[in-house]
């Protein structure tokens, strides 16, 4: 394999030219090649840590219209906005929905649901509950006409 120079993309031995940057190896001597190899092996590879999600973090919401799934919607960081505007993790277009309308979040084990446009009162499973409300795994909170089923596991 061949390393070009230029742009560091890997060759076959008999590619004559770079089909990342078109470098023609033709130009490049032996001696490059043995210093550039040479540098790409001295380099310093470090392991990537990649923490596993926390399983009392995850959050599982499973957005509907009239009955019908429209979007599944998995948070490993444990906190969902819902909300008219892209910055949000679910965005709903309707008038009655705020720019950041509904932040669900889990803590310390337990599921949230939050209001967040000052209105104070949610609707959660057909009844009426005070914002911030501690809900269940599989609660349903119905918004105008939507429904965001929140499932407290992915």
């Amino acid at each position: 394999m061949k390393t070009c120079p230029l742009c560091g993309a890997k060759a076959s031995d008999e590619a004559a030219t770079c089909f990342e940057c078109y470098y023609s190896f033709a130009e490049m001597s032996a001696r490059m090649t043995e210093e550039n190899d040479a540098q790409i092996r001295r380099r310093e590879i470090r392991p990537v840590l990649i923490t596993p999600p926390l399983p009392d973090r995850c959050l599982k919401v499973e957005l509907r219209r009239a009955g019908r799934l429209l979007r599944r919607v998995v948070s490993r960081r444990g906190s969902i906005y819902v909300g008219s505007r892209d910055y949000n993790d679910i965005v709903l277009v309707d008038n009655h929905i705020s720019e950041r309308h509904l932040h669900l979040y889990r803590s310390e084990g337990y599921l949230y649901a939050e209001l967040l446009n000052g209105q104070t009162s949610l609707i959660i499973d057909e009844n009426a509950h005070a914002s911030p409300a501690k809900i269940s795994d599989g609660a349903c909170i119905e918004l105008t006409d939507w429904s965001l089923t929140v499932q407290g596991s992915a």
